[in-house]
């Protein structure tokens, strides 16, 4: 049976220890078991550790939960809700034949338009089915779930009459934030990891990935580019950076040139 030991490695800057902690002494002892210098292949000491701390919530940058993930678990919900409305329609939408007074029951019971059924003077023959209240209780509690899954998605971006313009607006920065921040710090520790990488092969740190961010940007409402515009016409805003936020902005093509400030 193979035996798990517990180890901890210390990183500085140019060296690591390793550290093991035994069973002796209440809590435990901690022993240093190794300790070497980081260095290149070329014999270069780094000067920086080599980890590159890459959070997937910016909020909370030690949990390990992947973005969307309260509406990952709201999507089980919704599908487990939903099997259920199906479960219970299905069988609420069956009648159930019922026979009353009929004590020797046949042990094989056809029921159809061809057939006669032998009934007591006192008893009767018909269909009973479930009165199907869990039926509407399910139903709108699927529809509670749509709508929190509608709150936390981009899916104001579709028909939602019931959602005003400034609310699906401020519901689309916040989301739009939240993408770009995400794409910001992968830009960064892709960047980071190339450095560590290339101090390692003493090469020069000239690579790194860029985001291409403009599929998630919210576009420009006309309200928000006619203040814009009046802002110009004022002699508030510059006109150079009016053109950089109507071409980002994508209301301007990339093949355009634009006019400098003193044309």
């Amino acid at each position: 049976m193979s035996e798990t030991t517990e180890q901890y490695w210390v990183l500085r800057p140019g060296s690591c220890e390793v550290y093991e902690i035994g069973e002796g002494g209440g809590l435990g002892t901690v022993e240093l078991v190794q300790s070497f210098e980081l260095r290149s292949p070329s014999g270069k000491l780094m000067d920086k550790i080599p980890a590159i701390f890459y959070p997937v919530s910016t909020l909370n940058p030690f949990e390990l939960l992947p973005p969307l993930h309260d509406l990952a678990l709201s999507n089980i919900t919704h599908y487990q809700e939903w099997s259920d409305y199906r479960e219970v329609r299905y069988k609420c939408n069956v009648p159930v034949p019922v026979l009353k007074g009929l004590l020797d029951a046949p042990d094989r019971l056809v029921i159809g338009p061809n057939t006669v059924v032998t009934l007591p003077p006192d008893g009767d023959f018909f269909y009973r089915e479930p009165s199907g209240k869990a039926i509407e209780a399910t139903r709108q509690a699927i529809i509670d779930i749509e709508k929190q899954m509608l709150q936390r998605s981009l899916a104001f971006f579709g028909g939602n009459s019931h959602m005003t313009a400034t609310e699906a607006e401020l519901r689309s920065a916040q989301t739009v934030s939240e993408l770009t921040q995400m794409a910001r710090d992968k830009e960064s520790a892709v960047k980071g990891i190339i450095n560590c990488w290339t101090q390692w092969t003493s090469e020069e740190p000239n690579g790194g990935i860029k985001v291409n961010t403009n599929l998630i940007k919210s576009p420009i409402s006309s309200d928000t580019a006619r203040m814009f515009t009046d802002l110009v016409v004022g002699g508030i805003m510059p006109t150079d950076m009016y053109w950089d936020i109507m071409s980002s902005a994508g209301i301007i093509p990339k093949n355009v040139e634009l006019p400098s400030a003193g044309d």
